[in-house]
């Protein structure tokens, strides 16, 4: 069994580590899809300031919590990462959408239109694991991670998500054929 000072310093580093990308996925998709747009910009700040302040709050208050015992307030930052994922999925899908009008005048790559579905599928799935993660123990009280239809959730939504996003960044040339031959019927049916 590892020290406890080793246990608490990983759990510390995982909590940056996880902190750290959600506020990175809170810039990506304020300057991904809407750069110059106000609100954007205050949606990613909340929710950096949110994210922080969970973090800030874990390490000074109540520690960096291990384990299955994690109290209510410190799931604001799973919240948080749901609304994230989910508000990136919803505009990797509009831009798909868009995209693929684009692409059936033949002015979009096919493989670049299917990543933006992908990446949307991917973080769709994420949140959608998380949210019902989260959900669950605010309601309940019982940590998810006690209850097997949950992991079972929780793994199938990392699954797709994880395939989604193999797909879009190392796609074997098999399905590059396939997402271009879609492409051009597509084309060809307009």
């Amino acid at each position: 069994m590892p020290a406890p000072g080793l246990a608490r310093g990983l759990a510390l580093w995982g909590a940056f580590a996880a902190s750290a990308g959600i506020m990175a996925k809170f810039v990506f998709n304020w300057r991904v899809y809407h750069p110059a747009e106000p609100w954007a910009r205050r949606v990613a700040g909340a929710g950096i300031v949110v994210v922080t302040a969970v973090l800030a709050a874990s390490l000074f208050v109540g520690g960096v919590h291990q384990g299955v015992e994690i109290p209510r307030w410190y799931l604001t930052r799973g919240v948080f990462q749901a609304l994230c994922l989910l508000w990136g999925a919803g505009e990797a899908v509009l831009y798909w959408d868009k995209m693929r009008r684009r692409q059936r005048l033949g002015l979009a790559d096919p493989s670049v239109t299917n990543r933006f579905l992908l990446w949307g599928v991917a973080a769709g799935a994420a949140g959608l694991g998380t949210a019902i993660g989260v959900t669950f123990q605010l309601a309940t009280g019982i940590p998810s991670a006690e209850v097997p239809g949950l992991l079972l959730s929780s793994s199938l939504h990392g699954l797709v998500a994880a395939i989604a996003m193999w797909l879009a960044f190392v796609p074997p040339r098999a399905y590059t054929r396939w997402v271009y031959a879609q492409g051009t019927a597509a084309s060809q049916a307009d």
